[in-house]
């Protein structure tokens, strides 16, 4: 069995998110989500607006995901995939080039609609309340 990670925030869902997640599943059998938790979440300078609990039960609803599991830093990714076994890192291409030392490929994707991300989702919201 191909086990495949992606990691992330995930804190607004939107439809480039789900097929982000769905060309991951295509790349094998398992796919895992290591989803940052609060604190690493505000850690990256993101502002928090759903919890790590509530944000890890959407992505559990996701046909893709079959495994959703806590990301608390940059390096808590070599963590998973030993733990888990993993055989392929796929990122958003956005990172290209920056998690070259997780000690297993890494496919860079492009991004499904580059006009819709959760930070532009937030400022929007924010300038109309």
């Amino acid at each position: 069995m191909k086990r495949v990670l992606t990691t992330g925030s995930y804190e607004l869902i939107h439809h480039s998110h789900i097929e982000m997640l769905r060309r991951c599943k295509e790349r094998g059998d398992y796919l895992i989500v290591g989803l940052s938790t609060d604190k690493f979440h505000i850690e990256k300078g993101k502002t928090l607006i759903i919890p790590y609990e509530q944000r890890k039960k959407v992505l559990e609803a996701i046909r893709y995901v079959d495994l959703v599991v806590p990301e608390d830093s940059f390096t808590a990714k070599k963590d998973i995939i030993d733990q888990h076994n993993v055989d392929l890192y796929c990122i958003g291409s956005e990172w290209f080039s920056t998690f070259y030392w997780v000690g297993i490929p890494v496919e860079y994707l492009e991004e499904f609609d580059s006009s819709i991300h959760s930070s532009t989702i937030k400022e929007k919201i924010c300038k109309k309340s």
